[in-house]
């Protein structure tokens, strides 16, 4: 193999030359002597993976926003609340209603509006 690369250098030997003293030096796979090699890598554990798998599990469930509405229709707190659908979360927002009305919210979506005072739900 320094001989080729040598012979290169100096410009005496074509690439077509090279190519077949190449391909003499290499066996190729139809001789006996060629193998294939298999390579088997071990599986990496990264630190925080399992986080990160945990944290996708987690992001499947939906964030919604109970806002406890005042008087003048004014908002005076919210409750966060992570549901799995509108219904968990309606059901999840009905146990806020005590003396003021509950508005939930998913993101920019109303879902629904609870009034204290006639105990109904008014679904949007």
């Amino acid at each position: 193999m320094p001989q080729l690369i040598r012979c290169r250098k100096a410009g005496r030997v074509s690439r077509r030359a090279m190519a077949r003293d190449l391909a003499a030096l290499i066996p190729s796979l139809h001789h006996a002597a060629a193998f294939l090699l298999e390579f088997i890598r071990p599986p990496v554990h990264f630190p925080g993976e399992q986080a990160r798998q945990q944290s996708s599990m987690e992001a499947k469930m939906t964030t919604y926003r109970a806002y406890i509405v005042g008087p003048h229709s004014r908002s005076i707190g919210v409750v966060n609340m992570d549901c799995s659908d509108d219904d968990a979360a309606v059901t999840s927002a009905s146990r806020l209603v005590d003396r003021h009305d509950i508005e939930l919210w998913q993101m920019d979506r109303p879902v629904a509006r609870f009034d204290a005072g006639s105990k109904q739900v008014f679904r949007k």
